[in-house]
């Protein structure tokens, strides 16, 4: 049979020892066991530091498809916990094989799925490599427990402002102690992050570990409970007061904390605009500014942030809030918040399937978390790699951790709290801007607006109406008459009123939430090369309102 050859090493570097196959071990027995049962080695796909705790991985993906293509007869792995390490994600692939008639052997273990002895001894090893990862996470997370309740900190640097003692504790940094002290005391009375860091450019301009102070950086201080004598640990929960001496007080920390939320609360209140951060300028995709036009009163209306800063949007788009018509408001807010509701019963039904996304970040959260365990926990591996070739193992498993459990984070809040929102029609009007902006958030990736047309080009077409359309896609008169029909309470529009800056079907394009994810500029990336949003059915870029009518 002409058979595929699986390789996989949870981590390479440094590793020896009998525990340890290399792939190039494992090539050669794969080879071996080929040519003793007259078959052939096609193709070897290798997977190098990459955790058996998830069926989700590249290589083996590509085997699963060729199998289910009958592209190959098979695979073949040196041992079975090379090919996973839990019980019912690899008994599902191996199944999987099974019901395309191809062939699963594992040379170490001398068996294949073909014979009923295989298929008890694969049904036991599975079960005994899974409880094995079990009992290594939960044995780590006892050991951190433990650890911290002796007061050790257990990070890979300590914060700045303390030192690590011999015994694993902390203890004031001579040097940094007294600066985070002054920075809490200095953000205690009202002083800006912003302020703080440049007062840090000039008292000690870096970190402990050598890097310039950012905003992100001090806020991170600002919200560390260490600096309160208190140790936690995420991992296992424990927590621990009174681990190590305070550099700041309760009160001042409070008072820090409040600080931080009392000044983000009054911007989200008072400028009235409800889109803020969600609507994008379709000619670049960058977020839009909120402003206030000039009017009686003034109307708050969004513009295009790249114009405004770097003055190289091709086609800058502006567009009103809210206009006022004496009595009500109207614009892009009320228009989006329209096409929210009526969106809800789709999103009921949504709410009701299964969420395929969330169950798969969730299990790569778990898988992440459990390779970061069972490498924490593995001494063979730090004495092989040597303690500093570890800590940076564990640092970048660390890393990627968190970056899963993010990512599942953010699922969850896009994804998982979908039935709280359905009523959301009903109390909409009687909560807060802030909180009418995390409930759209929640239902919306962003708004893309692209610019007005000044001058008609294209005719109305509504009813073969061939008078000129302005820029919300129909004429004067189809305008008034088809939203009268819709319940529009604004005024009518007077004839050649071509300027408007309204929201119209034909300058607006709503990305929701179950959307592919978006490509866009994001904060702290700095490699974006701004382009245009396509709306669906333009075929170059956003253009002007009018050639394409709704």
């Amino acid at each position: 049979m002409q058979l595929d050859a699986y390789v996989r090493v949870s981590d390479v570097h440094g590793r020896s020892g009998e525990s340890f196959i290399s792939p190039t071990d494992q090539r050669e027995r794969i080879e071996a066991w080929a040519r003793s049962q007259k078959h052939q080695i096609g193709k070897v796909f290798e997977e190098l530091d990459v955790s058996g705790g998830t069926t989700n991985r590249p290589m083996l993906n590509e085997v699963m498809r060729r199998i289910e293509a009958g592209e190959t007869g098979g695979v073949v792995v040196a041992k079975l916990d090379r090919f996973g390490r839990t019980l019912v994600g690899s008994l599902e692939l191996i199944k999987r094989i099974q019901d395309k008639g191809a062939l699963f052997a594992s040379v170490a273990d001398n068996f294949d799925i073909s014979t009923a002895n295989g298929r008890l001894v694969l049904n036991m090893m599975l079960s005994i490599a899974q409880f094995e990862l079990e009992r290594i996470s939960d044995s780590w997370s006892t050991a951190r427990a433990r650890a911290t309740q002796r007061g050790v900190h257990l990070g890979a640097r300590p914060p700045a402002g303390y030192l690590r003692r011999e015994d694993g504790g902390l203890e004031p940094d001579p040097v940094y102690a007294p600066i985070v002290a002054e920075m809490f005391q200095r953000r205690a009375i009202g002083d800006s992050l912003g302020t703080i860091r440049g007062w840090l450019h000039d008292a000690c301009p870096l970190t402990p570990r050598g890097k310039p102070w950012t905003i992100s950086v001090v806020q991170r201080v600002m919200g560390n409970e260490v600096y309160l004598g208190r140790l936690h640990d995420k991992m296992s929960g424990s927590t621990l007061d009174g681990a190590h001496p305070p550099l700041i007080d309760p009160a001042t920390f409070h008072a820090v904390q409040g600080q931080r939320g009392a000044r983000r609360a009054p911007s989200a209140e008072s400028n009235g605009v409800l889109l803020r951060g969600l609507v994008r300028c379709a000619s670049c995709r960058y977020t839009m500014l909120s402003a206030r036009q000039a009017g009686t009163p003034p109307a708050p209306a969004y513009q295009c942030r790249r114009q405004a800063v770097a003055r190289d949007c091709p086609h800058p788009t502006t567009i009103r809030a809210r206009t006022h018509d004496g009595t009500n408001y109207v614009g892009l807010d009320a228009f989006v918040v329209e096409q929210v509701f009526a969106e809800l019963p789709r999103i009921d039904a949504l709410a009701s399937t299964k969420n395929a996304e969330l169950e798969r970040v969730n299990a790569e959260a778990k898988a992440a978390r459990a390779e970061l365990d069972t490498y924490a926990s593995d001494r063979e591996a730090e004495r092989a790699a040597g303690r500093q070739a570890y800590l940076a193992g564990l640092e970048a498993r660390r890393v990627n951790a968190e970056a899963k459990e993010a990512r599942r984070d953010e699922v969850l809040r896009r994804n998982g709290n979908l039935e709280q929102l359905l009523p959301m029609r009903e109390h909409f009007d009687s909560l807060s801007i802030s909180e009418q902006r995390d409930a759209l958030a929640s239902l919306i990736q962003a708004v893309f607006v692209r610019p007005y047309l000044d001058k008609p080009s294209v005719a109305c077409g509504e009813d073969g109406c061939d008078a000129p359309a302005h820029s919300f896609g129909w004429c004067t008169i189809h305008y008034n008459r088809r939203y009268r029909a819709n319940g529009y309470k604004g005024p009518d529009l007077a004839p050649g009123w071509e300027s408007w800056q309204g929201a119209s079907a034909s300058r607006i394009h709503i990305v929701w939430f179950d959307d592919p994810p978006l490509d866009v500029p994001r904060q702290g990336r700095r490699d974006y090369v701004a382009r245009p949003f396509v709306f669906p059915g333009d075929s170059d870029g956003p253009g002007r309102v009018g050639k394409v009518v709704a």
